[in-house]
């Protein structure tokens, strides 16, 4: 027992010596740097885009969770949404939004808003990490997009000796790029908004 509690301690100062936090920068392409949930009343859907779906979709979950939470739960995914009829409908949403689709939903929808995350680039070798990601805002109404942020995310590991060939200790010892690009977009998007 105390080796194993030796060894697992070895593990972690050699982990944290071998890698670098994560250094994230921001960027928001809009004016808007958040959003007015008690004047964003209605229904939203959440469209996403190369997001890893590990362990059941746990990072969707994780981004339609947050936007539960700011729009008292009127908000579902995409892949859930029905037109004015009540009946599904298929959407094939491109990854950068067109008005021409902003004008269908409009016609054919309920809905009033949707959020679009995407994972622009996600690149992991021996020696670093990085992924950048987008959260777009649509006001469908309005026919228009209301806030767009872009997060970068970096790890640079020190020392690649320490990783073997199949990477495997790096796997276990990386903190989950895309978990936080995901929180930290979101954190700062509420930190912006009103509810």
């Amino acid at each position: 027992m105390i080796k194993k509690t030796f060894l697992f301690s070895l593990i972690l100062i050699i982990t944290s010596c071998a890698i670098k936090k994560i250094n994230y920068t921001y960027d928001f392409k809009t004016i808007q740097k958040g959003i007015d949930f008690t004047q964003s009343n209605g229904l939203w859907f959440l469209n996403t885009i190369d997001i890893p779906e590990k362990k059941a979709g746990r990072q969707v979950n994780l981004i339609l969770s947050q936007l539960n939470k700011w729009t008292k739960n009127n908000t579902i995914l995409k892949s859930n949404i029905i037109d004015k009829g009540g009946k599904s409908i298929f959407l094939n949403l491109s990854k950068k939004i067109e008005k021409e689709q902003l004008n269908f939903l409009k016609e054919v929808t309920n809905y009033k808003y949707f959020m679009n995350v995407r994972l622009i680039k996600n690149v992991n070798n021996h020696m670093y990490h990085t992924a950048e990601m987008m959260f777009d805002v649509y006001d469908i109404s309005k026919e228009k997009l209301i806030l767009s942020e872009r997060i970068i995310g970096n790890i640079y590991n020190e020392d690649p000796s320490l990783f073997d060939d199949n990477k495997s200790f790096k796997l276990t010892a990386t903190p989950n790029l895309i978990s936080g690009l995901i929180k930290k977009g979101l954190k700062r998007i509420e930190k912006n908004s009103k509810y």
